[in-house]
């Protein structure tokens, strides 16, 4: 009788698992309704190939980006994502339109979008509103900076960066007396221009990653030689720490995870990087580094308090879309999308709901388009689930 009792438990726990999708690799019918999964491309722009964007979600089925097209202007576009039968697609409306030549960043500050761009040479920041109006446009960067440093003859902003406290950075590189310095411009929300820094000669910052009470690291950058520079605005918190790597580190960016400080970015020999560093006295300590096949790493902190990580993998002359999440020193999953020519990986966010949403440049016929790919959290369409395999 306990055997017929013992026999008829399992055959019940058998049941019960069968009848659960515990393969979240994954998705059925039902979770296609509920997490929007595709990857598409949008053919009404030819985009150039280097511009800096973000995108945000602002509900369930709408995302807000920017772009830079080859033809010279930059572009604010909404998203709105459509469910039609089996299928999902893609409506694209320019909400924001202007002549520029480069797009440095696109980020949003409570229910405010700064745009950084250049027109004619001469870099500007513009506020836009909740429903993406024009409040406001600073033109006036090399006045305020002459005032400290003179004859500023050229800028080469690399990255618009929002402090969440309060205002945005400007990093890169400025030209002052036929010398090229790393500089770090701040701004508070309504763009009154704060300070600027100037650090080493022929050097450029890459990332910044800002901290407390007006405290910040920047990842400077010269040739194969970079340091980490914690700072503050009035200087006296300044410390330097040298990093030891033999390439260029690009498409960098700082986080702050959990107390811990990650740096995630490109070699110039094509392989991607997530590094742990621990900042003692003048010593920076890489504790974990996770090395990838990825051209262009692009990152940013989910809510599950991981890293999400997007680039472009290269096999046999054709060029995948990666996808994974770093969390503890593990891979918790990844992903390769085929299909098209993948270029560049743009932005990452965070579905309103549920999901992920990536952008992508794909090459189609000579042309720059821009590609959006929208998974589960696990980064898995119903055509294309999840392989650990693909980071070995």
């Amino acid at each position: 009788m306990k055997r017929l009792i013992k026999y008829s438990i399992f055959l019940y726990l058998v049941s019960m698992l069968q009848s659960c999708n515990i393969d979240k690799w994954d998705l059925d019918n039902k979770s296609n309704i509920q997490i929007p999964n595709y990857s598409l491309s949008l053919l009404n722009y030819d985009c150039s190939e280097s511009f800096t964007t973000n995108v945000f979600s602002i509900d369930k089925n709408v995302f807000i980006t920017a772009i830079e097209t080859k033809g010279g202007s930059i572009k604010v576009i909404r998203l709105t994502q459509t469910l039609q039968g089996d299928n999902w697609t893609v409506q694209d409306n320019v909400l924001w339109d202007l002549n520029g030549e480069k797009l440095i960043g696109f980020e949003k500050l409570n229910n405010r979008y700064y745009l950084a761009f250049t027109y004619n040479g001469v870099p500007l920041i513009s506020i836009l509103d909740s429903s993406l109006n024009l409040v406001f446009t600073y033109n006036s960067i090399e006045e305020f900076v002459d005032t400290s440093y003179n004859n500023i003859s050229s800028f080469d902003f690399k990255r618009l960066v929002v402090d969440p406290s309060d205002g945005i950075f400007l990093i890169g590189q400025l030209s002052s007396f036929s010398k090229n310095y790393s500089c770090v411009i701040k701004f508070n929300s309504t763009l009154t221009p704060l300070f600027v820094k100037t650090y080493f000669e022929n050097d450029t910052i890459h990332a910044i990653l800002p901290l407390d009470n007006d405290r910040f690291i920047v990842l400077n950058n010269n040739g194969s030689e970079m340091s980490l520079i914690s700072d503050n605005i009035t200087g006296n918190l300044y410390k330097k720490y040298d990093l030891t790597f033999n390439e260029t580190f690009s498409s960098a960016n700082l986080f702050q995870l959990n107390g811990q400080l990650y740096l995630t970015g490109t070699i110039t020999s094509g392989t991607g990087k997530t590094i742990e560093i621990t900042l003692e006295n003048k010593s920076a300590f890489i504790t974990d580094v996770e090395n990838y096949n990825v051209l262009g790493l692009t990152s940013c902190i989910s809510t599950r308090n991981s890293l999400l990580l997007s680039g472009v993998t290269r096999k046999e002359n054709i060029y995948f879309g990666f996808l994974s999440e770093y969390k503890e020193k593990n891979y918790m999953w990844c992903n390769e999308f085929s299909s098209f020519n993948f270029v560049r990986s743009l932005a990452i966010t965070e579905s309103y709901d549920v999901g992920l949403f990536y952008l992508f440049l794909v090459e189609d016929g000579g042309r720059l388009l821009l590609h959006m790919i929208s998974t589960d959290e696990e980064g898995a369409t119903i055509e294309n689930p999840y392989d650990l395999n693909c980071i070995q």
